[in-house]
């Protein structure tokens, strides 16, 4: 394996494997260690079956495998298609000089509360002008602020909007993911992000004002959020600091999200052009919804807190609750929680139960920790005998089958909460009992 500089912008270039096959141990290390280090990672001369891409995206954190969608192919599930012509050849655009697909620099799912780890591109069908992804390093763009700027926008979150970015994409409608439905402008709440971003991994921090989505800065309404915001975006958009890839067909181009903005150039009406997408799985939590009140345990309720988190869920449709602050129990300071109803195993009465919650794959996971207590809780051994349940997320109510991951999926899921709440780990070691993790799997009503 040889691993080169691919610009002084940042970004290596990897050649000399072959990612069709199975990676030996070494080389997954070396793969994992290039992304986490330089962050943006191109390898080169590669000939993929779309299954094997959805594999090789192990070394950088295994693939956000979505639900069968119209974006994603059934056969391989995972794999979007990013594409100039229709499923039947046709152009997506009638000007043979206008972009088809040209995007501002963004993050991904920069409108939800835990955004994915990364994405892989594969260039299928590469034109030959335009076509080109631009990548943005946040640390290199936070590193190059004066002093002056990082103390005034240190502790400032920044606006990141749905409806805004969906105003911006309106200009283009060439844009096309393969098989995308019309999305509506609400579809998502505005959400609040650190506008410096501490990276989870390397602690790192990034300059997150991602053009795209940056609508205002949450402590500073009005014109003056506004002119920061512009100020800021007029920063990370220096020429000195955008890196343009121009595809070779088999590149790979795999980027990590929590560090890079990347964009899209767009490519002539008249050329083709074909990408295979896979998403690199997410972890935790780094943005809140706009509208939403963190539940604070008040002391005076101690031991009652339970049920006022409950009771003030279900009145407000998690508007107080979905976000709970769990300090004065030893708990995380901001963490999403669902309502899990299940059926007493003796008494059939059916009982809530307001619990932490991760997803994957379109599931939920929780955890039976009890605290560390030496005993499981009364809801995992009800679902036990009873694995029909009831979650409520928010405003949003449905039925799943639940069940316990054991082997290998329990201890890629284990760690997946563990990192969105460390004291699992702290209070798993109080007790000998193995903590169960529950997957909770959506049924269609």
């Amino acid at each position: 394996m040889i691993i080169e500089q691919l610009s002084p912008k940042g970004g290596v270039s990897i050649s000399g494997i072959d990612m069709s096959r199975a990676l030996t141990a070494a080389e997954g290390s070396q793969l994992s260690a290039a992304f986490e280090e330089h962050g943006l990672v191109v390898i080169r001369g590669q000939n993929l079956t779309k299954r094997q891409l959805v594999a090789a995206t192990e070394p950088f954190g295994g693939p956000e495998l979505n639900p069968a969608v119209n974006d994603c192919d059934p056969e391989a599930p995972g794999i979007s298609e990013i594409r100039t012509r229709g499923p039947n050849g046709e152009a997506l655009h009638d000007d043979d000089d206008a972009l088809v697909g040209d995007i501002a620099f963004h993050t991904d799912q920069a409108y939800i509360t835990a955004p994915n780890r990364g994405k892989l591109l594969y260039a299928v069908e590469v034109p030959q002008e335009g076509g080109g992804t631009g990548f943005i390093d946040g640390f290199a763009t936070y590193s190059a602020l004066s002093d002056t700027i990082k103390a005034q926008i240190e502790g400032l979150h920044v606006v990141q909007s749905w409806a805004h970015a969906q105003a911006t994409i309106a200009r283009n409608k060439a844009y096309r993911v393969d098989g995308e439905q019309e999305l509506a402008d609400n579809r998502f709440a505005d959400v609040a992000y650190p506008m410096v971003l501490t990276h989870p991994h390397s602690g790192r921090k990034a300059l997150n004002v991602p053009p795209l989505w940056a609508s205002g800065v949450v402590e500073m309404p009005g014109a003056e959020g506004q002119a920061l915001i512009a100020e800021l975006i007029a920063h990370i958009t220096r020429p000195e600091f955008a890196y343009w890839h121009r595809y070779r067909p088999g590149d790979i181009a795999a980027w990590d999200n929590w560090r890079f903005l990347h964009a899209a150039e767009g490519t002539p009406g008249r050329y083709a052009r074909l990408i295979w997408s896979v998403v690199i799985r997410g972890g935790p939590v780094m943005g809140r919804e706009l509208g939403m009140t963190i539940y604070t345990i008040d002391p005076g309720q101690m031991p009652n807190w339970p049920a006022d988190h409950l009771s003030r869920y279900l009145a407000t449709d998690g508007a107080e609750g979905y976000w709970a602050d769990f300090t004065a129990v030893r708990g995380p300071a901001k963490a999403p929680n669902l309502i899990l109803t299940v059926v007493g195993r003796q008494s059939r009465r059916r009982y809530r139960h307001g619990l932490i919650y991760g997803e994957t794959d379109g599931c939920c996971v929780i955890i039976g920790s009890k605290g560390g207590a030496p005993d499981h809780p009364a809801w995992y051994l009800n679902l036990l005998v009873n694995p029909s349940v009831e979650v409520q997320i928010k405003e949003r109510k449905f039925h799943a089958t639940a069940r316990v991951a054991s082997g290998e999926e329990r201890a890629e899921l284990w760690k997946m909460m563990v990192d969105l709440y460390g004291g699992y780990a702290d209070v798993q070691g109080n007790t000998e009992r193995e903590f169960p993790v529950v997957v909770l799997e959506p049924v269609a009503d």
